[in-house]
């Protein structure tokens, strides 16, 4: 064999080898179990509202905690949270111009005064100022972004998404609906994943989507695998934080719908991130460690522990709540968690940290 041969195939190997280590430098995974974990205690103190009468979902805007409703004539209720008492209610339930219909998720501003409302029935987008008790504006989905099934705003004028089917876990859409980028694949996620169906390992980390105020960090919490994916839009890295109990949910692949769909045991299924909060420095996991037949079938509390975690993926503090919540905002500056209760009389629930 020539010499130059031999360089230019050292050359190509140098070449697939730097690519290969590219692809995973910006992916750092951190794990943490039960062992030696010290739980502050939480002691909440609870207000209950008869203008909001099924709470699902919270954010706080300046001194102005914004609580949606899964169903009811009006969705949204504005609670002044110094006061921790009821301001008014808007977003008529519908279809139409200015209405909602199942808000799934709310998202925070970089712009001072404002937040984003999530629906997913009608892939519409809506950009709220408080202050003004006015729609500032207001996104439809319509083309490549139509398959994103979560749908958060960015800071640089663009969507973060979650897809239904497609390699990636998380997409990148421009404002006009395009598809701009993908960031990392479901590859080696779970055994054998090279000969799983994208959708399949996708639906067996489902979860919520969530976003920092400044826009620039969003978080997958996983709800039947005890994990949190963090996607740095400026750097495009992912950190993954597994654990306590580094769950993998068993499943098998089952056609029995026409297409590929993950089919888990119910008996065994753990719900593991109920939801989570993501401040500049910190991220909140609420966990939840209870099977999915006891809390559909026995009733037993969906989520009282919240873990704290720095962007570094190191574990900061451990908090047990004295009330299960599902859906938790948290005030640095204040130092308190508000949190949405899951008791027969929902409501409002408020700690100190």
């Amino acid at each position: 064999m020539n010499r130059s041969l031999i360089l230019s195939i050292i050359l190509i190997f140098l070449i697939v080898s730097c690519q290969r280590t590219n692809s995973k430098k910006n992916y750092q995974i951190n794990t943490f179990n039960h062992s030696n974990i010290q739980y502050k205690p939480l002691i909440g103190e609870k207000h209950v509202f008869d203008q909001t009468r099924v709470p699902n979902s919270i954010i706080k805007v300046n001194s102005k905690l914004i609580v949606t409703e899964l169903a009811g004539d009006t969705l949204i209720s504005v609670i002044n949270a110094d006061e921790m008492t009821f301001d008014y209610k808007f977003g008529k339930e519908g279809m139409g111009p200015g209405e909602f219909y199942k808000i799934w998720n709310l998202y925070p501003s970089s712009e001072p005064d404002k937040f984003w409302i999530y629906c997913p029935e009608t892939k519409i987008s809506t950009l709220y100022n408080i202050t003004e008790s006015e729609i500032v504006k207001t996104y439809k989905q319509t083309s490549d972004d139509v398959l994103a099934v979560q749908f958060a705003p960015s800071y640089r004028n663009s969507f973060i998404g979650i897809k239904a089917d497609g390699s990636y876990q998380f997409a990148e859409f421009s404002a006009n609906g395009k598809e701009i980028a993908g960031f990392n694949t479901w590859e080696g996620y779970v055994e054998k994943s090279e000969d799983i169906p994208k959708n399949v390992i996708s639906s067996v980390h489902q979860g919520k989507l969530f976003s920092n105020p400044q826009q620039n960090k969003f978080a997958l919490a996983c709800i039947n695998r005890d994990m949190i994916e963090v996607l740095d839009l400026k750097d495009s890295s992912i950190l993954s934080i597994r654990g306590p109990g580094n769950i993998i949910p068993e499943f098998t692949v089952d056609y029995s719908a026409g297409y590929p769909m993950a089919l888990t045991d119910r008996e065994t299924d753990v719900y593991c991130y109920y939801g989570a909060y993501l401040s500049d420095n910190y991220i909140y996991g609420l966990y939840s460690g209870e099977t999915s037949i006891n809390v559909n079938q026995n009733h037993s509390d969906i989520a009282k522990i919240i873990y704290k975690f720095s962007y570094d993926g190191n574990l900061v503090s451990s908090y047990k709540l004295d009330f299960s919540l599902q859906s938790i905002h948290v005030d640095e500056k204040e130092s308190k968690i508000y949190g949405i209760t899951t008791d027969e009389n929902p409501g409002i629930a408020v700690f100190n940290m």
